[in-house]
């Protein structure tokens, strides 16, 4: 880890905050030029959601740099219940998969699912206790960055599973061009996660480590989204013709 002065904290924060902002707006846009499909579906309704979730997430951690000290409690718990909007993600990602997966495929996605989650209460649990006056040695930073390699994790395993049934169904140029799209996505979002996350092992702050990681999930969620659902459509295509 390294320690930053105060500037150069407050232009990472920013150029990262933006570049976060920026992704969220252009999601907002696909949705509100009909981009995402039928406005009533599972997935639009997920995906708005989760966008949501993320805008509230994202505030939340602003304002906590400029908070008093005894706001803190209220805002980790606002940003907790914001936060969890995000789990429209897993909605879209179990939506695509379900009928292409096994009940195997399924097991191994939740149990890399469930500590993901589990060890998402453990800051409000923590922020808890400290509020109420209880002694620990815990170091929150270190919480979250094993949530970060968590959701690194969950990313990878749930797409190799996916990625590994819809190439049963390689047997077209297009099937053969959207699985090739598919592999390069999934690298690229894993090359992005790595490099943000190296971010938040070098940088000593919590607001930015934040804003990478819902970087990360966004990044994730627009690939699940725009990809991963055009696949399940031309398997599901597949399967019904044969």
């Amino acid at each position: 880890m390294v320690k930053v002065d105060e500037e150069t904290l407050f232009i990472a924060r920013y150029v990262t905050g933006g570049i976060l902002g920026g992704m969220i707006l252009l999601c907002m846009l696909f949705y509100l030029i009909n981009l995402t499909g039928d406005y009533k579906s599972i997935q639009s309704i997920a995906f708005l959601v989760s966008i949501f979730g993320m805008i509230g997430s994202t505030a939340c951690w602003t304002i906590y740099q400029f908070t008093d000290p005894f706001y803190y409690i209220h805002i980790t718990i606002a940003n907790f219940i914001l936060s969890s909007a995000v789990c429209g993600y897993f909605v879209i990602l179990i939506y695509n998969a379900y009928e292409i997966c096994l009940k195997v495929d399924f097991i191994m996605i939740t149990l890399t699912i469930l500590p993901l989650l589990a060890s998402g209460f453990i800051p409000v649990y923590i922020s808890f206790t400290r509020y109420f006056g209880v002694k620990d040695n815990i170091d929150l930073k270190i919480v979250d960055y094993f949530n970060a390699i968590l959701d690194v994790l969950v990313y990878a395993n749930t797409n190799y599973i996916c990625y590994r049934r819809f190439y049963e169904y390689k047997n077209n140029e297009v099937m053969d061009k959207l699985l090739f799209q598919y592999k390069v996505g999934i690298i690229t979002v894993l090359m992005m996660d790595a490099i943000l996350c190296s971010l938040t092992f070098v940088f000593v702050d919590r607001t930015l480590f934040y804003y990478n990681l819902t970087s990360i999930v966004m990044i994730g969620l627009t690939m699940e989204y725009f990809l991963l659902c055009r696949l399940r459509k031309h398997v599901m295509y597949l399967i019904q013709e044969a």
